[in-house]
């Protein structure tokens, strides 16, 4: 028959297509197919036949008509894939066109007048620092010291407390209870012939032992436990991992000697190596003083140990917890020989 034969030539539809098929038009096929099913079983007449005919032809075009609607309809699904695509492209090439116009402008005011660039960045960074020195607990803040020139009479950096035998170090060393174990940046004892730790009460005391490592960029110092009943501050923990884009907070003295201070930023990579040594890449506006200061997590765990960042960049490089291991494993036998002179007493943190 001339409706049945184009039947067979439609191209199949998914399977779930028939979903979308509104109810009346199945209904509608549905009944004409009972029609013919009735002229079958009645042995139907040639008057019949073309009823029968006319019936195939009527099921056949909605057939088509419904597979015309889909077909339609997954084009337009198609083709707003597409416009999406071409939305995110134009997104990005704008953000680039920005953070190129930006790098452009930073480049010529850094050649036209570094001082006034300079100067502009330093008031950010301590509008930055007034907004957020409030913003992790007290008893962070409290186990960041100033390293203190003696001879000098001037802070040269910053340190923070830690315990040695902290679990993500895995440096299992004879630590008695009545030492402090302060870390810092190894550049910044560099020409100190005398260091002393200042505490946010003011109190200042003279290091017993530095022992330090030019390799990593690394030194702790240590002294005996100066407070009775315990310094007043914990031992702050390390961070086992973190991901790109953690917000961190570093936690410093800033160049006109104020500790405390509390600038937040962000990880930009997890490890890159910078000069031939491991360094973990952060965003973050830094000044002068804030060598050897944590930066921590929003947890308040250690990520690392500032060393080094170029202010006017907004960039900033942390010694990494890989290089804090190789420092106690290079030299653990300095440790233990330090702590075995030492007579000391038990004493709570």
């Amino acid at each position: 028959m001339a409706g049945t034969s184009d039947i067979g030539k439609n191209q199949p539809i998914s399977p779930h297509s028939d979903d979308k098929i509104t109810t009346q038009p199945k209904r509608d096929i549905a009944s004409n197919i009972i029609e013919v099913q009735k002229c079958k079983n009645n042995n139907a007449s040639e008057g019949d036949a073309k009823v029968l005919v006319n019936l195939c032809d009527a099921t056949d075009s909605k057939v088509v008509s419904l597979t015309t609607k889909l077909q339609n309809v997954m084009q337009r699904l198609d083709k707003l894939e597409d416009n999406q695509k071409n939305f995110q492209q134009d997104v990005m090439g704008k953000f680039e066109d920005v953070t190129s116009a930006l790098k452009r402008i930073f480049q010529k005011l850094d050649a036209q007048n570094p001082q006034q660039l300079k100067k502009a960045i330093m008031e950010v960074m301590a509008d930055q620092s007034t907004q957020t020195s409030l913003s992790l607990d007290t008893a962070c803040c409290q186990s960041v010291v100033v390293i203190h020139d003696k001879t000098a009479d001037a802070g040269v950096g910053t340190g923070f407390v830690i315990d040695p035998n902290d679990k993500v170090l895995e440096t299992q060393l004879d630590f008695p209870p009545d030492m402090i174990c302060i870390m810092t940046a190894n550049h910044v004892l560099q020409g100190v012939t005398q260091a002393q730790i200042k505490w946010t009460s003011s109190s200042k005391f003279n290091a017993d032992k530095v022992i330090g490592c030019k390799e990593h960029d690394i030194a702790t110092i240590w002294i005996k436990n100066p407070f009775k009943g315990g310094t007043g501050c914990r031992p702050l923990p390390f961070c086992a991992s973190i991901k790109t884009a953690a917000t961190v907070y570093f936690v410093g003295t800033s160049a006109d000697d104020l500790p405390n201070r509390v600038v937040t930023g962000n990880m930009s990579r997890t490890e890159r190596i910078v000069k031939g040594r491991p360094l973990t890449e952060c965003s973050g506006l830094l000044e002068p003083g804030y060598s050897g200061s944590p930066a921590l997590s929003v947890e308040g765990e250690v990520v690392g140990i500032v060393t080094t960042g170029t202010y006017d960049k907004n960039t900033v490089y942390l010694i990494s917890r890989s290089s804090i291991m190789k420092y106690f494993r290079s030299k653990k036998e300095d440790i233990e020989t330090y702590l075995k002179t030492q007579k000391c007493k038990k004493t709570q943190f």
